[in-house]
């Protein structure tokens, strides 16, 4: 409200839902952000042609509510947004007396003259509109005047511009001909009908790529959608278009090259739009626009071969990669760029921004898409710009081991994606973007064994809107699948497994429906079925058919590209977990499948040297190989390799935890054996003490390092006991070593089995000491029974617990009781030979509980017949595990020796 001069109150209209002022000397629209209401929006308005907005505008969108307060209906009627928008560029609309025959001819007049397409034909202004109506009401004739056949045909030509100058020129020449018939006024009238023919044909052709860049970008701001209608709508036009200018000749080619790449460009098919463009620029076209939309094309062709590098195989691998292919993509897109930018665009800023990007030059990036979003705050592709712009930040940070500046990195990445969202609704690559920023988040979550529940569950929420916007891309589908297999890692126990395993092979099934054999699909639908197997194990179901799904999708893929390091060393993965199978369940392949693991990371590690999960990846198949080491000199050579991969892994990073971790369990494990051969396991012990102390240095405690810590421990205190020498210190370290296993994972197997390995320990040292242990015994076996109840297969569980049911035996007197711990012992070896029938140590116990049980059997034959099967159990375990015969041969021996007497 304002008061006048004689203090009355005059009321002011001041924002009609969105208002411009034309004299501000900016747009607010000058990328084509669709603002007003659709259905009486001017056609300069519904083609974002901010330049021509102006006060008659108003007077079509005054003549819109006329014509529906006068028929009944808006003159614009259509089912959806498109529709509506295309009839307004293009459709007359329906004289109002045919919808309603006895409506004054003046005011129908009136009415199309406020609706006519051409800004110029309309009323000057809202005022002359008024001054026509109070004639109207006044019974004076209107000056507006119907639109005459002349007027008609001129708007037509208006329309076809092209056609209508071709014509015209051709009667010039004519005229020209008759004339003066001189060759040189011919030759000149030819020029002039070129000049005038490209002139017309360049209007057009620039008015089509604007409808078309238009249609499809105010289509991605509307709300979610499949946005596959639209994209007909234009891949018709850009049909209709080729096949038009087909009868131009020559003279279109460059021109109609340029115009297709530009709607290849707005629909987001890349590699045909790069093409056109390349072939416009050949065929002499070559302005500061064609230069603008060749390096944005050559730009999103790097920024795939980036992720097609991570994905592929990563760190100094990706960084090669990258590197060959600069000369074809990046290092001519920053040219094309820095060529274009003479031309006018809506924010210089966002151009310098992409080029500043393309540059690595992230902070000035970074600097000019905050420019650009102040300039125009509707251009969402700025902070799409500043999301890839952060995610790169994010990756080099992660990969530099700076994880507080990964996080925050990736924190401002999903910020400014989602800001993007915001305005783009509809835009699948920023959704990819934000999904993409999530799946490296649980991958870096993975690798610190932190929670990935909620990363996982962003991951897919923007996956989904990528296929809601884009059915037809692969990408909503890949981001899925890798999301649940990298989370499955650190939940393949979980209560969530089963459904993100489905999820994944799901996902990976979607990607094979539009693209068979895809190496990335293949990748993450193998490991899926690796983990789905860890969960059939868990169950107590065969998980056979998992493996042989992971190898028959990766080994084609492998054969088919066999540069993709990240397969390469998934396969070796995959083969490693078959093997690890076949070793608990006592089969002789699983030496074969562990090798060939260790062929595949080592063809890894040739390829590319930095790769430090090649060296990490060996050492955990080296350590399941120390297990199936049959003599001294094979485990001598297997440490060997080992301390070869550990080099090479300190030499990748020398702060990384997981080398110390893997290379320490290797010599816990060797120790062990060194132990069971009855040789000094004292020198293994010490180095594997040292790498402990190391890996604790180096970061967070972690459950497989303390379990082996107590493994450690264990053998240092049973050999210091062998010496008769006092365990006391050591037993002390496995107690605690136990406390911080449990306390990170209270179910776990190998900390439940030593947990009770360790009270036969203790209850040795007591029985050394000529204390009474046979209640340390007894608290040694409910914790045995505790770990045989274990949800993970292990058939060293089952062998504690026999051999705990035998050290109770042992030290029992001849009765009932001693035989029912006899039986129970024997119970339990056949729970483990269920599961391993080819069990050393439970053999050993096995013979040891039939000899233990011969002394009580009063029948000589039974007797007999349980020292032979003793016996026969020993001589089992040498064969399956020649290095643990020098420290139980002597039980054969005695074996044997009672089966020599009459």
């Amino acid at each position: 409200m304002e008061r006048t001069a004689e203090g009355r109150w005059v009321p002011y209209v001041l924002d009609f839902g969105v208002a411009h002022d034309s004299n501000a000397g900016h747009s607010l629209t000058q990328t084509g952000a669709l603002l007003g209401t659709p259905q009486y929006m001017s056609p300069e308005q519904a083609r974002s042609d901010t330049k021509n907005i102006d006060r008659r505008s108003d007077v079509y969108s005054l003549g819109a509510m006329l014509y529906e307060l006068l028929t009944g209906v808006p003159p614009v009627q259509a089912e959806n947004l498109t529709d509506i928008l295309l009839q307004v560029l293009d459709v007359e609309p329906t004289p109002p007396r045919q919808v309603v025959p006895d409506l004054p001819v003046a005011l129908e007049t009136v009415t199309l003259k406020c609706l006519q397409k051409e800004p110029a034909a309309r009323y000057d202004s809202a005022k002359a509109l008024a001054e026509d109506l109070r004639r109207y009401l006044d019974d004076v004739p209107v000056q507006a005047r119907r639109v005459s056949v002349v007027r008609k045909l001129l708007k037509k030509a208006r329309r076809n511009k092209p056609l209508v100058a071709v014509g015209i020129a051709l009667v010039l020449s004519l005229l020209g001909l008759a004339s003066y018939g001189v060759k040189n006024r011919l030759d000149a009238r030819a020029r002039e009908q070129r000049a005038i023919q490209q002139a017309a044909l360049a209007q057009k052709l620039g008015q089509e790529i604007k409808d078309m860049e238009w249609l499809l970008r105010s289509s991605r701001q509307l709300q979610l959608h499949d946005l596959e209608r639209e994209k007909v709508i234009v891949r018709k036009r850009m049909s209709k278009l080729s096949q038009e200018l087909q009868g131009y000749g020559e003279l279109s080619s460059g021109l109609a090259h340029y115009a297709l790449g530009r709607g290849h460009m707005a629909l987001h098919e890349y590699p045909q739009a790069l093409t056109e463009l390349q072939q416009a620029i050949a065929k002499g076209y070559q302005d500061g626009e064609v230069y603008y939309a060749l390096g944005f094309v050559l730009g999103k062709h790097y920024e795939q071969a980036m992720a097609d590098a991570r994905l592929s195989g990563g760190g100094d691998w990706a960084k090669k990669q990258l590197k060959e292919i600069e000369p074809k993509y990046l290092t001519p897109a920053i040219a094309a760029l820095q060529r274009s930018r003479s031309m006018k665009v809506d924010s210089p800023h966002y151009l310098d921004g992409l080029i500043a990007f393309y540059q690595r030059d992230y902070d000035g990036a970074l600097k000019h898409a905050d420019m650009a979003l102040k300039e125009a705050p509707w251009l969402y592709e700025a902070s799409k710009l500043a999301g890839d712009v952060h995610h790169e930040r994010a990756l080099q940070a992660r990969d530099s081991g700076k994880d507080d500046d990964a996080k925050r990195e990736f924190a401002a990445a999903v910020k400014s994606f989602e800001a993007a969202a915001a305005e783009g609704h509809s835009d699948a690559e920023v959704y990819e973007g934000l999904a993409e920023a999530w799946v490296r988040q649980i991958e870096m979550a993975v690798t610190k064994e932190l929670p990935t529940d909620e990363a996982y569950a962003a991951a897919v929420a923007a996956s989904d809107k990528i296929t809601v916007a884009e059915p037809g891309s692969i990408s909503g589908s890949l981001k899925k699948a890798y999301a649940a297999m990298l989370s499955l890692i650190v939940t393949t126990y979980g209560p969530n497994a089963a459904e993100r395993v489905q999820r994944c092979l799901s996902a990976a099934q979607d990607v094979f429906a539009k693209q068979p054999g895809h190496p990335y699909a293949s990748d993450a639908a193998s490991n899926c079925y690796i983990l789905a197997s860890e969960m059939a194990q868990q169950q107590g179901k065969d998980p056979s058919p998992f493996f042989r799904n992971s190898l028959q999708l990766l080994e084609p893929a492998i054969a088919k590209y066999p540069y993709f390091l990240w397969g390469i060393n998934d396969l070796g993965n995959a083969f490693s977990n078959l093997g690890k199978y076949h070793q608990i369940h006592g089969d002789q392949k699983s030496v074969e499948m562990l090798q060939k693991s260790l062929r595949y990371h080592a063809e890894r590690a040739l390829l590319d040297r930095s790769y430090i999960n090649s060296c990490l990846n060996s050492l955990t198949v080296t350590l399941a190989l120390v297990y199936e080491c049959r003599s001294e000199e094979d485990l001598i050579a297997r440490l060997s390799s080992a301390d070869r991969y550990f080099l090479d892994c300190t030499l990748i990073n020398s702060k990384d935890q997981r080398c110390f971790n893997n290379y320490f369990q290797i010599y816990a494990r060797a120790a062990y054996r060194t132990f069971l051969s009855g040789r000094d396991a004292q020198p293994r012990v010490q180095r594997a003490l040292q790498h402990l102390a190391l890996t604790r240095q180096l970061g967070q405690k972690l459950q497989d390092a303390e379990g082996h810590a107590a493994m450690t421990y264990l053998v240092q205190a049973r050999d210091l006991l062998r010496k008769k020498l006092s365990p006391a210190a050591s037993l002390a370290q496995l107690d605690a070593a136990l406390v911080d296993c449990f306390a990170l994972a209270p179910e776990d197997v190998l900390c439940r089995t030593l947990a009770a390995q360790a009270l036969w320990a203790r209850a040795d040292w007591q029985a050394a000491q000529h204390l009474p242990f046979v209640e340390t015994l007894t608290a040694a076996l409910a914790k045995a029974r505790v770990a045989a109840e274990s949800p993970e297969i292990s058939p060293d569980a089952w062998q504690t617990l026999a051999e705990t049911q035998l050290r109770i035996a042992q030290s029992t007197q001849a009765g009932k009781t001693r035989t029912l711990h006899i039986n129970d012992g024997l119970a339990a070896l056949q729970k483990l030979f269920s599961i391993n029938p080819n069990h050393a140590l439970g053999l050993i116990t096995q013979g040891q509980l039939l000899l233990l049980r011969a002394q009580g059997e009063q029948v000589a034959a039974q007797r007999y017949q349980s020292i032979k099967d003793a016996a026969a159990a020993l001589e089992r375990a040498f064969t399956n595990d020649p290095f643990v015969r020098p420290t139980f041969l002597p039980i054969l021996e005695s074996a044997k020796a009672l089966l020599s007497k009459p």
